[in-house]
Formats: C-alpha cells, structure tokens, sequence
C-alpha cells in the first residue's frame, strides 16, 4: 500500500523537545511511511519551538476565551474524574472533528491512552487504529501509582476503547497477551508489529577505543518505572567491591516511590543510600538532547536498561543502533528485543544484585562486551530499520480499511 494520508496522534512535537518514547516512535514512524510514499500528517497535544508544522489538538473550549479556559482548568484542577469522564472525551471529539475537516485523512493512529480513540473515532469518517504504547494497568504500577476508584475508572476506558477499535497494533507479543487477558478479549484482528528505531549513523557507533573504562550510562528518569533507584543500588555494589566505575544519569529527577508509598528524589536517595566517598561519582544529568546521548553512549562502557516493566523501550533501541554492550531487564518485552549471552546480558527485573553481576562481566571482559555490542547492531539493522516496519505498519492499515469495505457492503 503506498500513497495514503495518515494521521499520527503524538503527546508533543517536535521530538528533540519532549524526552517521551510515543514521541520518538512517531517521528520514526513518519520518516518510514513518507519513504514508503504515504503523506503523514502529525497531530499533537502540545507543541514546541520547531513544532509548527503538527497540528494541535485543542479542546473544545480553546478558542472560547480566558474565562472558559480557566474554568475548564480549575475543574480539571478540583474535579478530575469529572473532567475526565466529561470534558476530556468533548475535548477529544472536537479536536479530531477539526482535524479531518482541515487535512482529509484516510486513516489515523493513536494510542489508548484514556480511552480517547473512542471519541475520537465517533468524530471521523476514516478509521482510528489503536497503537498500545503502554496501557495503564501495566504502567501504573510499575510506577508505585495506587490501584484505587482513579486508577479502575481510567482501565475501564481503555478496555472498552481497545475492545472496540477498529484496529489494534501492539509492538510486542507480551503486552498483546497482557491485554487478552487483563479484559478477556480475544482480538482476532490484532497485530504485533515492532517499534521502529532510528536508521544507525557510522558516525555514531560505539567502539572500545572510544569507551571511557567504568563508565556506566543510564537513560531513563530518576524514578520506580524506569529503575533508576535500582541503577544507583547496583553502582554502590560495584564501588564497594573495589571497582573504579562512573555512574551517569540522563534522565529527570521525578522521585523514587518505595513500597511503603515514600517518594525519595535524587539527592535524597544519594544521601540515604550511596556511602559519602562514592556520591561525587554519580553525575545526573536531566534531560538532555538526543544528539548528546548519542555521544553519551559512544562514550560509555556499558549501558544499562533497568526498568521494572516496559512495553516497547526506544532507548534500548537507541542503545542497539549504536551498537553498545547492553545489560538489561528481562521486563515486558525485553527479551523480544535482545537475546541474554547473544546481543546483551540480561538480569531479573527489581534485582539490583544481579544488575551489580551483570555489569561487573562487562566491565571486566571488555573483549566480550564488544562481541556482544557488535551482534546488537547486526540484529538491529535486520529487524528494526523504520522503513521496515513501515511497510508492515501499512499492510496492517490496508488490512482496516479492506475490512470497513467489507462491513459497508454487508450493511
């Protein structure tokens, strides 16, 4: 299939300005679809300096005047789960209304998040396909989030907007088989299609000349989701065992929640958990701009992925395209990714101990580390390219729309 208006549904835009997965996934996904001959049209919630050319989602009442707008944000504000079930889905229906009316799209993509594709397919002609990018119930409690009313409404919406969507992708088995389960749905029609990673730039690959020896490199925010506590956890194994190693962080500091419901930031988990002597090795960075990571990695020794669950992570897409020695979690879908001994080294999810071991081989066989790094790349570049998993992206959409003509004839 080639030749068709798609519409791509992003958090933000444009990519160098958010530090969010579902972001770069579009931006991957758009070059591959233009290569493959389609138009793509980007629609996002919120926009930056160099974003002009998405569209914006507006609420209903974004063009009704400060008075309006300030008490729709106080009752988002006051009163969120009204707001969610009420206003949120007219925003949602207004926006997408407008969208196809300015730019007839054939086909658009979003993720499940809220339950939004409901309304927003109730608002357009074309078929709204459902990309699960990370549903709910997986992600929230990876993030220590309570499972209280809040949390059991919005997986409601997301179950009933997944169960009826048009078409459903899934960038991994694991996260399809969770969502079958989770709601008791059969899904005949879904798919797994893998996210697309950037194209691998020579310029850009990692080799042991260029590493810096015992520098560590984490990429993901300070946080329980993506484990960062468990980073640093294994870092203090590592320097009290004698190691000289270097631990830097290229994430936010949004705060570690432990199992007792504490939120711990930054330099309140160095100082309870990271011996005086060792602090001034641990360097947080914040976010940072994707063509410094590139060069973070290049630099780096070793590059973990520690997250407690993750659906489809680009950075160890990213990490893969560079072609670096990898440890990661065994979570979600990890280990559709990367395979343990072959392209990186893998531990359980949540345990920092075997986190500490996992590093500890690589930092101390670098001739390993390189062999393992240089099968990373090789399986990226056959399995991973955006242009590859455009076409596949495609034949799934052809797929919908084949069947909406066939439901049209029957009625």
């Amino acid at each position: 299939m080639s030749g068709r208006r798609v519409l791509l549904v992003s958090p933000g835009w444009p990519r160098a300005a958010y530090a969010n997965g579902i972001v770069s996934y579009v931006d991957n996904m758009k070059r591959g679809l233009e290569a493959a001959g389609s138009e793509v049209r980007v629609a996002a919630y919120a926009t930056a300096p160099g974003g002009q050319e998405a569209a914006l989602i507006e609420g209903a009442f974004a063009r009704l005047g400060e008075p309006l707008r300030f008490a729709t944000r106080a009752i988002w504000k006051l009163a969120p789960t009204v707001a969610a079930r009420v206003l949120n889905p007219l925003d949602v229906w207004t926006a997408f209304r407008q969208l196809q009316r300015r730019w007839p799209f054939e086909v658009a993509e979003i993720e499940e998040s809220r339950g939004e594709s409901l309304w927003a397919a109730r608002a357009v002609s074309a078929p709204v396909v459902v990309r699960l990018h990370g549903p709910w119930f997986l992600n929230a409690p990876a993030r220590g989030v309570r499972e209280d009313a809040a949390f059991r409404g919005l997986v409601a919406r997301e179950g009933r907007a997944i169960a009826r969507a048009e078409g459903l992708s899934s960038p991994s088995k694991d996260t399809l088989d969770r969502v079958r389960k989770r709601y008791g749905l059969a899904l005949p029609n879904a798919v797994v299609i893998p996210n697309p990673g950037p194209e691998p730039d020579v310029r850009s690959i990692w080799s042991a000349a260029s590493a810096e020896p015992g520098l560590i490199l984490f990429v993901g925010r300070f946080d329980r989701h993506k484990g960062g506590d468990l980073v640093v956890d294994a870092f203090v194994k590592l320097a009290s065992a004698g190691r000289s190693v270097r631990l830097v962080i290229a994430g936010r500091d949004d705060g570690v929640v432990d199992d007792a419901g504490r939120r711990w930031s930054f330099p309140e988990y160095l100082a309870d958990r990271v011996p005086p002597e060792q602090r001034d090795s641990i360097e947080l960075l914040g976010q940072v701009a994707p063509e410094t990571l590139v060069e973070l990695r290049k630099r780096a020794s070793a590059v973990v992925f520690a997250s407690r669950y993750e659906n489809f992570p680009l950075s160890l897409l990213e990490a893969l395209s560079q072609g670096c020695p990898l440890v990661s979690c065994d979570a979600g879908s990890c280990t559709e990714i990367v395979e343990d001994e072959r392209n990186a080294l893998l531990f359980p999810a949540g345990d920092a101990a075997a986190l500490a071991d996992r590093l500890g081989v690589l930092l101390d066989h670098p001739e390993r580390a390189g062999a393992l790094a240089a099968r990373g790349l090789a399986d990226y570049r056959s399995r991973f390219l955006p242009d590859q998993i455009a076409l596949v992206t495609l034949d799934f959409y052809e797929d919908v729309l084949a069947r909406r003509r066939v439901s049209s004839r029957e009625t």
